[in-house]
């Protein structure tokens, strides 16, 4: 599935804008709630993948179904089994996450509303 070009943009153009560095790359989505497997993380890379999770891309493609427009933005929360030899656990996932909230948040800003305008305007 692809995402909707124009909204990636809107995020890439905003992102540079709040100076966050984005990292583009192939998603893999397994189902969790549990930590992939350093076998599901080998296999994820041999497919391509460069990040493995449990959210995302069922929603995304969800929403395509249904006819929206989507553009996937996941935060990287830890290093996948297998890849660093710290243990994982939770408490790093949510420290990460807090950390990065606010800059999601500063990233998203203003966004659905200057796509909106955009569309209304015919620039899309």
């Amino acid at each position: 599935m692809r995402y909707t070009v124009n909204d990636c943009e809107v995020i890439r153009a905003s992102a540079e804008k709040c100076g966050i560095d984005l990292q583009e790359g192939v998603y893999v989505q397994f189902t969790g709630p549990a930590y992939e497997t350093p076998a599901e993380v080998r296999m994820a890379a041999i497919w391509g993948g460069d990040a493995v999770g449990m959210s995302t891309a069922c929603e995304a493609m969800a929403a395509r179904h249904m006819g929206i427009e989507v553009c996937g933005i996941s935060c990287i929360t830890n290093m996948a089994a297998g890849i660093s030899k710290q243990e994982l656990n939770h408490k790093e996932v949510q420290k990460t996450a807090d950390r990065v909230a606010k800059s999601f948040k500063k990233a998203g800003d203003g966004n659905h509303s200057r796509y909106v305008a955009a569309r209304k305007c015919g620039f899309s």
